[in-house]
């Protein structure tokens, strides 16, 4: 079992590193600015539905092992035809979405610690945009346990800063902004939700060791 290159630990860092990496640093501030003080809300009903999703997958994991993950299930749901084809594109073209997303975010962060003018502080934006995409592709091209070795690095600094940023903010907490009567209308609230669940609904990504798993079990029964 130790030699497996992606173990218990190393899926749930997979999981927890998109949520945490692709929401709080990107997402959060546009939610709190649509929902104002009942942003929590959105999370908590965000986070329920997101643990049903992660449930589900998670028994459809065991009743089907494959390495086609979610279009496996869309398979044997709906058989082969025009409906499984059309939501495997969309699902491709959401991993597009939320890629150039984490992306988008990670350049704008690392821009704002360079002392440049406008015009140069938006060209690093592409430089540092394009250049994490290329540092991980060069990193999955490596292995499954390079992957996970960098994974739960990260979402272990990830851990570490938010618990200091965490512990500041509870320093300087006012109870009072949470009063009902400072929440938005209850469609913004929704519209909220909808961009608190997108970072949520990580639970997909931990078919992937699965998948990892099953590709190197026949690539070896091939050999």
């Amino acid at each position: 079992m130790s030699k497996k290159p992606i173990g218990f630990w190393s899926a749930v860092s997979m999981g927890i590193g998109a949520m945490v990496g692709a929401g709080i640093f990107a997402l959060l501030g546009e939610a709190s600015a649509i929902s104002g003080s009942a942003v929590y809300i959105s999370f908590i009903i965000g986070g329920i539905i997101a643990l049903f999703s992660g449930y589900s997958l998670g028994k459809l994991g065991a009743r089907y092992p494959s390495s086609g993950g979610i279009i496996e299930y869309l398979t044997q749901s709906y058989g082969v035809g025009f409906f499984t084809g059309t939501m495997g594109i969309m699902l491709y073209f959401s991993a597009i979405v939320s890629l150039s997303l984490v992306a988008k975010a990670f350049g704008n962060y690392a821009a704002t610690f360079l002392p440049a003018s406008a015009d140069a502080s938006s060209l690093w934006h592409h430089v540092f945009s394009s250049g994490i995409i290329i540092l991980f592709v060069l990193i999955n091209l490596k292995g499954a346990k390079d992957v996970a070795v960098w994974e739960r690095a990260t979402v272990g600094i990830k851990f570490i800063v938010l618990t200091g940023l965490s512990a500041v903010g509870i320093m300087y907490l006012n109870p009072s902004l949470l009063s009902p009567q400072y929440y938005r209308t209850s469609k913004d609230i929704f519209f909220s939700l909808s961009i608190t669940f997108l970072f949520l609904k990580a639970s997909e990504l931990l078919l992937i060791p699965q998948k990892i798993c099953l590709i190197q079990q026949t690539r070896c029964q091939k050999q």
